[in-house]
């Protein structure tokens, strides 16, 4: 017993004197040097996307939006399409508005208004689902690996360029 107390007594001695020798100090007689004014700490940083890259969005030959019932389940097959994109020239502002680098964030609560599904040259499908209320902020997220189970905020061009086409489709409503 009296040889454990003294092992853990050599041992808190070190620990106290290992900390007071690594703390920096300056002499009485010299001041520490502040750093300067222009001098900010990096801003921390976020993992970030892009969508257009990651997914091959410049292959897109159609975009189909289609609504999501109150109720429905994460399928696509149970969703209503309410606009069908054929414009290349209409599909590539759409691209380029998107085609930047966006900031993953943690999954919005917001329930699926709509998903939008970017039909490419070579026969893939790429879905996303698109959380909106045809306002900002709208969250875009899908289930590739690349969105690491996280949102994105669109593009205010973007979620404009949508809203402008939704508003001309046929029996639009907003989502609730």
């Amino acid at each position: 017993m009296h040889k454990q107390r003294s092992h853990i007594g050599c041992i808190v001695l070190v620990a106290i004197l290992f900390l007071v020798a690594c703390q920096a100090t300056t002499a009485p007689d010299e001041v520490a040097t502040p750093l300067p004014a222009q001098v900010e700490p990096l801003p921390l940083t976020r993992a970030s996307i892009n969508v257009v890259e990651l997914a091959d969005l410049e292959q897109t030959k159609q975009i189909s939006v289609l609504r999501r019932p109150a109720g429905c389940d994460n399928s696509s097959v149970a969703c209503e399409e309410r606009l069908v994109i054929s414009d290349q020239e209409f599909i590539q502002v759409l691209i380029d508005a998107l085609d930047a680098e966006l900031y993953l964030q943690p999954r919005t609560q917001w329930p699926v208004a709509y998903t939008l599904v970017f039909h490419l040259g070579d026969g893939r499908q790429c879905e996303f689902d698109f959380v909106c209320e045809m306002c900002t902020p709208s969250f875009l997220h899908g289930g590739q690996s690349f969105w690491q189970g996280q949102d994105v905020v669109t593009p205010d061009s973007f979620n404009q360029l949508i809203g402008e086409q939704l508003e001309g489709a046929t029996e639009w409503e907003t989502p609730q």
